[in-house]
């Protein structure tokens, strides 16, 4: 069960890496950032964010899916070795292009 916790909590630093990744390439930087207005800017987007990782999450890897990664020879040691904790922090941070770029056409751009 810990070690769940840490791909849970790796999941969502995915997640927290995308959105400062899109806060630190913002157009207009001469507003001062505060979290109550990055809330109300992205709340949707990270609502559906969330959603849509949490039920990839469950339905694939909290099941029992485990991944290795060692067979792979292409790739780092170190990744190699991170296995399926890695994956949850990739599936975080891409994940979240995803339903954020979703969210963006299908609710905002309609707007």
């Amino acid at each position: 069960m810990e070690n769940l916790w840490i791909k849970i909590v790796l999941n969502l630093l995915g997640i927290v890496t995308f959105f400062w990744v899109r806060f630190a390439n913002r157009t207009d930087k001469t507003k001062e950032p505060t979290l109550k207005f990055w809330l109300k800017d992205n709340f949707e987007q990270l609502i559906g964010i969330l959603l849509i990782d949490v039920a990839i999450v469950m339905l694939v890897f909290v099941g029992g899916l485990q991944l290795s990664l060692e067979k792979i020879t292409t790739l780092p040691d170190w990744v190699q070795l991170t296995g399926d904790s890695a994956i949850f922090y990739l599936t975080g941070l891409v994940f979240a292009l995803f339903g954020y770029e979703l969210v963006k056409k299908t609710i905002l751009e309609k707007r």
